[in-house]
This record gives structure tokens, C-alpha cells and sequence, in this order.
């Protein structure tokens, strides 16, 4: 519970962040991009606190995932598997943001041209 309430407020703050960016003096996109990586970050920390086993279980079958056709499938790897099949437009929309932060130059609007270009390299 406590790893899901302070996520839930890390999100929050990010938010609240973003939409009030023109008052505290921070550009927009920042706070965004600052969330994904504090996730990151979360996610592959090696300190033991908030569910250290619980989160590098996590990760070892995401890399058994990843490479599947050199380890055995256990159940908690097809089901991983099939969860990411269902994620498809969440792994787009990383896919979109990975684009936009590596080709928009300026943080403080959005480029039309970048938007198409993000948009437009998408392979189905």
C-alpha cells in the first residue's frame, strides 16, 4: 500500500506541476518526463525498501520475457507476456514520448513538426 501511495502522490505532484508550470517558472514538458524517470528509477533501485524482491522478480521475468526463446516459459512469463500484449498503446505512447523528448527542442510549446514526425513513425 504504501509503494501505491506514494507513486499516487509523486503522480499528483507531477500533475499539479504541469499545470501550473507558467506560475512556478518550470517548463511544461519537464514535469512529465521527470515522473517517467523517477518510475525508472524506482523500478531498478537497488536499495531494500518498498518491496525490493517484489520489484527485481518483476524485473528477472521481464527479461525472461525479452529474451524467451534461450530461457524455459514459466507461467508468470507467458502471463507478463500476455499483459504486454495488452499494453500496446501504452508501449506506443512511450514510443511517442522517447520521439518527443529526443527531437523537440524546446520544452515550453509544442512543434507541429515534430508531432508529425513522432506520429507518422509508427509501425504497426
Amino acid at each position: 500500500m504504501e509503494v501505491a501511495a506514494s507513486l499516487g502522490v509523486a503522480w499528483t505532484v507531477s500533475l499539479l506541476a504541469f499545470l501550473f508550470s507558467s506560475s512556478l517558472s518550470v517548463p511544461p514538458f519537464a514535469n512529465p518526463l521527470a515522473l517517467t524517470v523517477l518510475m525508472i528509477l524506482f523500478l531498478v533501485n537497488p536499495v531494500k525498501m518498498f518491496r525490493h524482491q517484489a520489484r527485481f522478480w518483476l524485473l528477472k521475468v521481464i527479461w525472461r520475457c525479452i529474451a524467451a526463446p534461450f530461457y524455459h516459459v514459466g507461467f508468470a512469463d507467458f502471463w507478463l507476456a500476455d499483459q504486454f500484449n495488452s499494453l500496446v498503446a501504452v508501449f506506443l505512447d512511450f514510443h511517442f514520448m522517447l520521439c518527443f523528448y529526443f527531437t523537440n527542442t524546446s520544452w515550453t510549446g509544442i512543434n507541429g513538426a515534430v508531432m508529425d514526425d513522432c506520429q507518422g513513425n509508427v509501425a504497426l
